[in-house]
């Protein structure tokens, strides 16, 4: 009895570091799959040719993360008769600057890919949150560093990277993109929740990297 009782008592005084390890273990998967999204969409647009945009959104805990996933296509001619937009018949357009990245296929431009949403279940619970943060300098020699509610982030298939931070893309070929520092962290906002704070780092042309602290 003596050994039971003991067992119980130290398993109760572990429960609340093992619920806070496993909550820290939770905002890092989380960012980890975005690291993941960001590199495969820069190796996708590398190997098919064709430009490929994320979207991601961020408010608090009105939307604690919200990643989408597109590429630019258009639809193939098909001889003897018009543009068709039937899934089999779509080539990758290389260009970020010119598809309608608002509207799916076939009225616009993009064709979804991935995406992952941030405001179910555990992420609630945890009350996990995302910060999106711009570094860059733009083409009047403006610097920038704050967080922001959306950005679109693109790859083009020669490692260029352009970046706009609206809900309604406009690329502008002259800016200069630093970095997207995408801040996820639970019990709160990116640098006053509780535990470490998950950072993915996309650097200009570069890989997504993702870091703590």
């Amino acid at each position: 009895m003596i050994v039971v009782i003991v067992v119980s008592i130290l398993a109760a005084l572990a429960t609340p570091s093992m619920i806070r390890a496993r909550d820290d273990r939770h905002a890092y998967n989380n960012a980890m799959q975005v690291a993941q999204m960001l590199r495969g969409a820069r190796l996708r647009a590398i190997g098919r040719g064709g430009a490929v945009a994320v979207y991601m959104t961020s408010n608090g805990t009105t939307d604690r993360g919200t990643f989408q996933v597109y590429e630019a296509v258009t639809a193939n001619p098909i001889p003897g008769s018009a543009p068709s937009s039937d899934a089999t018949n779509r080539t990758p357009l290389g260009s970020c600057l010119t598809p309608d990245w608002t509207t799916d296929m076939p009225t616009g431009a993009r064709l979804p890919l991935d995406g992952f949403n941030y405001n179910y279940n555990l992420d609630v619970d945890i009350d996990f949150q995302t910060t999106l943060k711009l570094n860059y300098v733009n083409r009047l020699g403006t610097p920038s560093n704050a967080g922001v509610p959306a950005v679109w982030l693109c790859f083009t298939p020669v490692g260029r990277t352009y970046v706009s931070a609206a809900a309604t893309p406009a690329f502008n070929a002259g800016d200069s993109f630093i970095d997207l520092d995408i801040c996820m962290s639970r019990g709160g906002a990116c640098g006053s929740g509780l535990g470490l704070q998950r950072h993915v780092l996309v650097p200009p042309a570069g890989v997504a990297r993702l870091f703590s602290r």
